[in-house]
């Protein structure tokens, strides 16, 4: 079966501060990641792996579940959406 199309926009923040516009930018990539979590867990996408240390950063608040919706997001079929950032003036 073919690809589909992207079916969303998806905005990813590019790091603290911004600190991954300028790779990002002279890249033409977007840059995701999260200081907690292994790469090679991101990369193999094992999400069972991966929700107890989010939930292990943020304990009760509410950014453990917006961070594990966005992983999921991310990792699970990331071709059903077009990924977007902004900064500096630039998409």
């Amino acid at each position: 079966m073919a690809d589909e199309l992207p079916n969303s926009v998806r905005y990813v923040k590019n790091g603290e501060r911004g600190n991954w516009w300028e790779a990002a930018k002279a890249n033409g990539q977007i840059h995701a990641g999260w200081r907690n979590i292994p790469d090679a867990l991101l990369r193999a996408g094992d999400l069972a792996a991966i929700e107890p240390l989010v939930r292990a950063e943020f304990g009760a608040k509410r950014g453990a579940a917006q961070d594990c919706k966005a992983l999921r997001t991310l990792l699970d079929h990331p071709s059903q959406h077009v990924w977007v950032t902004f900064q500096d003036g630039c998409m």
